[in-house]
């Protein structure tokens, strides 16, 4: 059972609730901050946390330990501005400095409190604005896909890189082509990817300069092999993509058993849920269905994340509010009908579901008076722990590090 996801931003979130203005995006060195902070020896297996202040003014990571029986938790490490996501790898997680920050740093998980990669920029010539670097689609040693959500570029890099010269060669995915004609801004909106039978399947947006869901959006399709664009026959005006029956995705992951599943955000204001849905692709004949249809209006909530688990269990977070968020068990094979909540978590400020390499399912619980991890068995929905040793950091985004 395989099960690949992309890692969930707050980035728009933030950007459409007015909280981008509170941003201070501070600078970030080679070392963490807190000099006083050391490596846990022996660490192999990691959940790596990105995790905010309550007031956005600042970022840091937290590491967790998924091979002691405590869960402990490490850091804060690498102190830097709000907007920071992290991608997992093995042996290394990356840290993504996004919406004006642009850069990716690698931090060995064998020494967490140094960067192995002191912020290579992110941004190529002749570039003037925030490239907003989203995900990094690992293919092999030496390459893999750094996705930025305001350029209509994807850059080919190689992740074994030990300088900034040798990260970008100057390759690179053009999605220009899924620009609408009557923006003024000249993106597409590449939001999320993820690998499959050796094609890399790119979600793209295709906003109005209102960041509304006007346009039909897209997945796009390219050969791994040999970083070509694939006309899968499902898109119209000339565009090769498989035109999607939702708007506005923001999550891609692969299932064997299901298929890709794409998450659907719908409209972008505070309804929270009007054309919220989740797609289904065939990843060989690119044919579409919908595993949970689009809302028509916002009194079911938006899927703000979802995990696939198997073919008849999955979770999401369901936004239906501000910072009003609710944790539910689903069946795929259902849908919407089979939403349920799971151990009261309702009311809360919950921004990220995971699934571990145990199998267990992370919580992201920023609860302002007690932030922290659940981790919940997904056997039966047993709350395993909760980790709170994150030294008042609210949880934003998780991924893991293997050996």
């Amino acid at each position: 059972m395989k099960v690949h996801k992309k890692v969930w931003s707050l980035n728009r979130i933030v950007a459409f609730t007015g909280l981008a203005a509170t941003l201070v995006l501070s600078g970030c060195g080679g070392d963490s901050k807190n000099t006083s902070l050391t490596s846990p020896t022996g660490l192999a297996n990691a959940g790596v946390v990105a995790s905010v202040s309550s007031d956005f003014s600042s970022g840091a990571v937290n590491v967790i330990d998924l091979d002691s029986a405590n869960y402990n938790a490490f850091g804060p490490y690498h102190e830097t501005g709000s907007d920071i996501g992290v991608v997992g790898g093995t042996g290394h997680y990356y840290i993504l400095g996004r919406y004006g920050m642009d850069y990716i740093s690698k931090v060995d998980i064998s020494n967490l409190a140094k960067k192995t990669w002191d912020e290579f920029p992110v941004n190529v010539q002749p570039e003037q604005n925030s490239g907003n670097p989203y995900d990094l689609i690992t293919v092999n040693d030496q390459k893999a896909y750094l996705l930025r959500y305001d350029s209509e570029k994807i850059l080919i890099v190689n992740p074994s890189a030990t300088n900034e010269a040798d990260f970008f060669s100057g390759d690179v995915l053009d999605l220009s082509s899924y620009t609408p004609s009557t923006n003024t801004d000249g993106l597409p909106r590449v939001s999320a990817a993820v690998l499959a039978e050796d094609k890399l399947f790119v979600t793209v947006q295709r906003l109005n300069d209102a960041y509304q869901p006007v346009n039909t959006s897209y997945v796009a399709v390219f050969d791994v092999s040999t970083d070509e664009e694939i006309d899968t026959e499902k898109g119209t005006d000339g565009l090769k993509g498989i035109a999607l029956l939702g708007t506005n995705p923001d999550d891609i992951q692969y299932h064997e058993n299901i298929g890709l599943v794409v998450r659907n955000i719908g409209t972008n204001n505070q309804t929270y849920g009007n054309g919220t849905s989740l797609d289904i692709i065939n990843v060989n004949d690119y044919g579409i269905s919908a595993m949970i249809p689009a809302t028509t209006t916002a009194d079911e909530g938006q899927l703000l994340d979802v995990v696939i688990v198997s073919k008849n269990l999955g979770y999401i977070i369901n936004l239906t509010g501000y910072m009003d968020t609710k944790v539910q068990s689903f069946d795929p094979t259902i849908g919407r009908a089979s939403f349920e909540t799971i151990n009261n978590l309702t009311g809360g400020d919950y921004r990220d579901i995971e699934l571990s390499p145990k199998g267990n399912l992370w919580i992201a619980d920023a609860d302002g008076h007690k932030p922290g991890i659940r981790i919940i068995n997904t056997t039966d929905n047993s709350e395993i722990k909760f980790v709170d040793s994150l030294r008042g950091l609210l949880p934003n985004n998780i991924a893991f590090v293997t050996e």
